[in-house]
Order: C-alpha cells, then sequence, then structure tokens
C-alpha cells in the first residue's frame, strides 16, 4: 500500500486535476478565471471593499473661465462588508475497504474516485449558490448574484428599475445609496424572448456601457437553457459552417452578443420562479464582482484523520471565501426570458 506521504502528494495532484476540470464545467467559475474575476490571499473575519455611493464634487461650466466655481467636496466613499462563507465535503475510506484494496493503483483508484464524486457535488453547490441562491444566503454562507428570493433582501441584482431596487449588499441598501455603482442593470423579456429578448438584452448592454467600470461593459453572458436555446434560435439564419477537417479546436464554443460570450447553466432553471423572479441572463464585468478565496481555502485537501469511533480514515475538501460586489453597475439581468 502507498506510504501516507505518496498517498497524499498524489491525491493533492488528483484535486489541482479536478480543480481545473471544475472550472470548465461551471461558465461563472471558467469566465471569473479568464477575466480577472479571481482575488486570493485577503486575511480577516471579513472582507472589507470602499464603494463610491456619491459624487465627490460638483461640475462648474463656464461661459467666460472667469467664473466662481463650486469647490465644496465630500467623501464619495463606503465601505461594504461581507463576512466570509465555508463549504466543506467529506472523503472517508473503511480499514475493511482499505485491505481489500491492498497495492498502491487500486487505492488510488479508490480515491481518486470519491475526490470526483465530492467535487463535482461541491461545484454544482457552490455554484448554483452564486447563481440562484439555493442554499439561502446566511452569515456563513456564500453570497448570490440572485436577489429575488422570497424573505431575503440582500442578493446582489434585483429584476426591478434602479429606482425600485432595495435590497442590502454588504450592508449598504440599495435604496440609501440609489446610484448608479450600487443598482444593477435590468430589463424583461415580458414572457416573449421572440418579441422582445434581443432589444431588453441590448437595453442591458446599453444601462451597463454608461457606468461601467473598466476597459469593456460585459465579460460574459450567462443564459438559463431555455433562454439560450430562445437566443441561438434567432440566430439560426445567420449560421454559417465549414468542413469538418477545416474546423479548430479552440476549447469552449460560445455564441456571441456585442462582444461578449454567452454560456448557458442549468443552475438558472429553478422550480418555482415566475414572472421576472426569473433570471434568464446575468451580464456580468468582473470589474463589478469578485470571487475571493481565503488562504488555504481554494478546493484544499485537508490530511486524513479517522472518523469517531470506527475505523474510516476521512479526507476533508474545504472551500473558504465570498461572491462580493464591488460596483453593481456593471452587472445586470435579463428576466422572464425562458419563454
Amino acid at each position: 500500500m502507498a506510504t501516507k506521504d505518496i498517498l497524499y502528494s498524489t491525491l493533492e495532484k488528483i484535486m489541482e486535476q479536478e480543480t481545473d476540470g471544475l472550472k470548465r464545467k461551471h461558465a461563472f467559475l471558467d469566465y471569473a478565471e479568464q477575466f480577472d474575476g479571481i482575488e486570493r490571499g485577503s486575511i480577516g473575519a471579513s472582507v472589507s471593499v470602499p464603494v463610491a455611493v456619491r459624487e465627490h464634487g460638483a461640475i462648474t461650466f463656464g461661459d467666460t473661465g472667469y467664473e466662481a466655481t463650486n469647490d465644496a467636496v465630500s467623501s464619495t466613499l463606503e465601505n461594504a462588508s461581507f463576512n466570509w462563507g465555508f463549504v466543506s465535503g467529506p472523503i472517508a475510506i473503511s480499514e475493511k475497504e482499505a485491505l481489500a484494496n491492498q497495492g498502491n493503483l487500486a487505492i488510488l483508484d479508490v480515491y481518486e474516485a470519491r475526490i470526483r464524486n465530492v467535487m463535482d457535488l461541491l461545484g454544482r453547490k457552490l455554484n448554483s449558490q452564486f447563481l440562484a441562491d439555493t442554499e439561502g444566503i446566511s452569515a456563513s454562507k456564500f453570497n448570490s448574484l440572485y436577489g429575488e428570493t422570497s424573505g431575503v433582501t440582500t442578493g446582489f441584482l434585483e429584476g426591478k428599475a434602479k429606482a425600485s431596487q432595495v435590497n442590502s449588499v454588504g450592508g449598504l441598501s440599495k435604496s440609501t445609496y440609489n446610484v448608479p455603482g450600487w443598482t444593477n442593470a435590468w430589463a424583461s423579456a415580458s414572457g416573449a424572448f421572440g418579441t422582445n429578448g434581443l432589444d431588453a438584452m441590448s437595453s442591458i448592454v446599453t444601462q451597463i456601457t454608461s457606468v461601467h467600470m473598466g476597459d469593456r461593459p460585459v465579460h460574459c453572458i450567462i443564459a438559463s437553457e431555455a433562454a439560450f436555446k430562445l437566443y441561438k434560435k434567432t440566430l439560426q439564419v445567420n449560421e454559417r459552417y465549414m468542413a469538418a477537417d477545416k474546423a479548430l479546436d479552440g476549447g469552449r464554443l460560445d455564441l456571441m452578443f456585442g462582444g461578449a460570450p454567452i454560456a448557458c447553466d442549468l443552475a438558472l432553471t429553478q422550480a418555482g420562479w415566475t414572472n421576472d423572479d426569473i433570471f434568464s441572463m446575468y451580464f456580468i464585468n468582473f470589474e463589478g464582482v469578485k470571487l475571493h478565496y481565503q488562504p488555504g481555502g481554494e478546493f484544499v485537501l485537508k490530511e486524513m484523520g479517522y472518523a469517531n469511533q470506527s475505523v474510516v480514515r476521512t479526507h476533508r475538501i474545504i472551500v473558504g471565501g465570498q461572491l462580493i460586489a464591488k460596483h453593481l453597475g456593471s452587472l445586470g439581468v435579463l428576466t422572464n426570458g425562458n419563454a
């Protein structure tokens, strides 16, 4: 049987491969890595983000250039504070199983299968929480882009006009700080994507373009399966094909809108969502939202031990971090676009 050191180093290698694979499975994690949407290394009980919620000073237009100027200024910043989220998943093998699978390759095959199983479930759970608040937001859980959950008013994005947005994000209320940087873009397809979908998408991009941070308005668009199919259908007459021997292998092949890739995600297919509670597409600029990992908290495999009062060896995969908002005006949502 493999020694503990050899076993653990091999398991860490498997973890690296599975973590990379996890990002390929889920578009949000994949694009976050591509477009600098991941931050690492912060420590402390929470993460604090300075947010511009008011104008610093007045602008004076002059006719002659000798007019008196308004030099009154104020602080522009408030701090949004986010508690860290934490999630873990166990990996276990009994001594009986270990004896039945003696030999380096046999025992590693058992561990590898279980790591893949736990990582797959952990990835799906985290991704669904980020996109659909399926786990429910609390002080110890990860935040969500979805802000229409009944009874919870801390999701980042809302399916309503800017003036009507009221959620509290990082402790800063949108109703108190109803400014371009702290209210998200929104448009509804009104349950008729074929008629309203493209116009609504264009409206969202226009809203983001007028206030966004960074070098481009939208880095990516995450769509529900239904909305993705409907968008693809509208483009069908313009599709072009090439011979199979001329095709290039470029990895993920995405549709585009306004220069931003669109990928579908099953997490946006949720029972119980109705009307504008249906979030059909997220328009994401990663200058506005970040996935922040704590040191030692990015899909880490912890040391082996024994489960209480048993002969079961255990490892544990942990994730510590948080989804944090920096500039909600750089984000948008298309609602009611699944039909």
